[in-house]
């Protein structure tokens, strides 16, 4: 690459001293471009990622609310889990479980 000069003359070194720095900008460019791919496609892994840990979230809960509406309706409850509140509850009305180890 030659850039013309006043009357005609070429510069012959600025074009040689532009084309290592032009390729140099090109590569860091390129660097850049396979960089930013990664960053994509790692952000859409974990994106989805984090869709799926949302979904089991919202599925757990779900499961948790029903078992916790279950345990509120009674023993006659189809369920075998019991969640018991333990916040509002005096002591006397808390399941006694010192000697669980006792009947195994």
């Amino acid at each position: 690459m030659f850039l013309a000069t006043r009357k005609g003359e070429t510069d012959v070194g600025r074009s040689a001293e532009a084309e290592p720095g032009c390729r140099k900008m090109e590569r860091l460019n390129s660097d850049l471009y396979l960089q930013n791919c990664y960053i994509m496609q790692e952000n859409e892994r974990l994106r989805k990622k984090a869709q799926l840990l949302n979904q089991e979230n919202q599925a757990l809960l779900s499961q948790l609310k029903n078992n916790f509406s279950n345990a509120k309706e009674g023993p006659s409850s189809t369920s075998n889990t019991t969640i018991h509140d333990l916040r509002h509850s005096s002591a006397s009305s808390r399941p006694d479980y010192s000697n669980s180890n006792a009947n195994a």
